[in-house]
């Protein structure tokens, strides 16, 4: 067990970091679902709900918010990143705290059979958003949208200091959907950009 910083502040600026070692069968391969989970805005898989439920109460319950859950593959490691928010932020002994009380959750259920490593951490400055919560509670606030194929919009909606802006595109959050978000961008006209076309959106933050 280790604990760690992690230098990418827009990710997780504070974590605690603990590798679970399981014991593979040799007829367990990987995940069924960890493939989906390379996608950095994606629906939540049936084992991240799964989990979610299991360890939202207890959470709760010390007095944070469980932002999100997000099991992934990384190379070849399995990762259960575990994200808490408070209105006032989150040190290393909240995620120490967390991390402590779930450890048993986890190790009884035993939903996971893979080797993985756990992190519990905040979800940083720059947070992406994944649920309609996340949506709800960012409205106003400017977001950075990647998109997987380019949308048109006028000339003098585009920054000609960056590339490929149709791709990424940058505005305030006005309202979502089902189906939609809608920006207000810099000429001041709102725009609809389908959820589904929507690679990556998280918080802008200028540095």
């Amino acid at each position: 067990m280790h604990i760690e910083l992690q230098e990418e502040w827009e990710q997780s600026p504070l974590f605690y970091h603990e590798e679970r070692r399981k014991t593979l069968r040799r007829d367990e391969d990987v995940s069924p679902n960890w493939q989906k989970c390379q996608l950095k805005k994606r629906p939540q898989t049936d084992m991240e709900e799964k989990i979610e439920a299991l360890i939202g109460k207890t959470i709760e319950d010390l007095g944070y918010e469980l932002y999100d859950v997000i099991y992934e593959k990384e190379a070849k490691d399995f990762y259960l990143r575990i994200f808490i928010d408070t209105p006032n932020g989150i040190s290393l002994d909240d995620c120490e705290k967390v991390n402590d009380a779930i450890n048993p959750i986890l190790d009884e259920a035993n939903y996971i059979k893979d080797q993985y490593f756990l992190e519990v951490s905040s979800p940083g400055v720059e947070r992406r958003l994944r649920k309609n919560k996340h949506f709800e509670a960012s409205i106003g606030k400017e977001v950075d949208v990647n998109l997987y194929s380019p949308i048109k919009l006028k000339q003098d909606e585009i920054n000609e200091k960056k590339k490929n802006t149709t791709k990424n595109i940058s505005g305030i959050l006005k309202g979502f959907d089902e189906s939609n978000i809608t920006l207000e961008i810099e000429s001041n006209e709102e725009i609809k950009i389908e959820r589904k076309n929507i690679s990556n959106i998280k918080i802008k933050f200028n540095w």
